[in-house]
């Protein structure tokens, strides 16, 4: 339930709502019987009782609940999705190495599908939206490393593409220009043969033209390098690496803050709680023991 609130943190629910996509194969009563012992308990969880209604993180009223918007708490899944919405409509080739830092800071996050014990279908079709931004994220910085010629980072990102999709033929072909450009031409030929057999073995199909036209090329060593990168469009230079990155608390202070451990923030502001739901559970923390403000 709690990781529901936390992906649907902009939202406010119906109680009836909640409990019977939950509970989807309970009567009603059961379904509200079960909604109301499981709030309590994260409640006692949370230890947020005894808080003023504005600081505590569940907003619990008699028919609705949701995720308190004012709430100082860092969520991996917020950042991921932020960092997506900075970067998409630019192309990879267009980063300056800030913002390739701050994807790669932001892919550490992904430690592979949401909730992965879940199979329920709210959870299978949020694990299938941030799969996609994650493949989105490394195909653009696959796009970075090719055109400032760091092949092996490149090789290594397309590599954990395929681990999500190893019959995604554009990814082979990625990795087929990739081993080229760097020297390994027996690699980029033995990447087709991987690249055939994939698709003959997931989708029973053989490799497009496409893919075909780039194995004769390599064969017949007529690959180009990629142009110089050309210079950063300047409305493009706003990723904000404290919003981003993973090393960097809520407050920005740059200091370390993994998911799933409480942190307090260096402007004496009080505990920042930190939420990781890309496990297969939502740990949730309670305040540290307060520290004293500066001054």
């Amino acid at each position: 339930m709690f990781c529901y609130l936390l992906l649907h943190r902009q939202h406010s629910l119906s109680r009836e709502s909640l409990a019977s996509l939950l509970w989807p194969d309970t009567t009603t009563a059961q379904s509200k019987k079960r909604l109301r012992q499981a709030l309590w308990h994260l409640q006692s969880a949370l230890g947020s009782q005894n808080e003023p209604v504005g600081d505590r993180i569940l907003l619990v009223e008699p028919d609705r609940i949701q995720i308190n918007a004012k709430a100082d708490l860092w969520l991996d899944v917020k950042v991921f999705e932020r960092t997506f919405d900075l970067v998409r409509g630019i192309p990879g080739q267009e980063f300056d190495a800030q913002q390739a830092q701050v994807l790669q800071n932001t892919l550490q996050l992904y430690q592979g599908p949401l909730l992965v014990d879940c199979y329920s279908d709210w959870c299978l079709d949020e694990r299938e939206r941030f799969q996609n931004m994650y493949l989105v994220l490394l195909d653009k910085l696959i796009d970075y490393c090719e055109v400032h010629h760091d092949y092996e980072a490149g090789l290594l990102y397309g590599m954990r593409l395929l681990r999500c999709d190893r019959a995604r033929e554009r990814t082979h072909r990625r990795l087929m220009r990739l081993h080229y450009l760097n020297e390994d031409r027996a690699a980029a030929l033995l990447q087709y043969e991987q690249c055939i057999a994939a698709l003959y073995e997931e989708l029973g199909v053989k490799p497009s033209k496409r893919t075909i036209a780039l194995y004769k090329q390599i064969l017949a060593e007529q690959l180009t390098e990629p142009q110089p990168p050309l210079p950063p469009i300047e409305a493009h230079r706003t990723l904000e690496v404290s919003a981003s990155s993973p090393d960097t608390t809520a407050d920005g202070t740059g200091r370390s803050a993994k998911p799933g451990t409480a942190e307090h923030s260096e402007s004496g502001a009080g505990p920042v709680r930190q939420y990781s739901i890309t496990l297969s559970k939502a740990t949730a923390v309670k305040d540290a023991p307060e520290t004293p403000r500066r001054r």
